[in-house]
């Protein structure tokens, strides 16, 4: 996954509007993280029990709607406009 500030997406959105560009741009986080890692700095920041965060695979998951292995986005593109934040 790729995490994204809401501030982070609102800067984004600004530099494409000022830059004039067209396309399709993919805006998101900087930074390609899992969702246990994110889970555990998530902890970490807050000061809660890590012992409490389970790693688990996805193909156990019994989700309604199927996801993806990797829920990244590419932000290569807007990278020639603004960086984005990372977490």
């Amino acid at each position: 996954m790729s995490p994204t500030l809401n501030e982070d997406l609102a800067e984004q959105l600004i530099a494409l509007f000022e830059a004039d560009e067209l396309g399709v741009f993919h805006t998101a986080g900087g930074e390609r993280i899992s969702r246990y890692a994110f889970a555990c700095m998530v902890s970490d920041v807050f000061d809660l029990d890590k012992s409490l965060i389970v790693s688990g695979h996805i193909n156990d998951m019994k989700w309604v709607a199927r996801r993806p292995k990797d829920s990244s986005l590419d932000v290569s593109k807007i990278l020639k406009i603004k960086r984005p934040y990372t977490v």
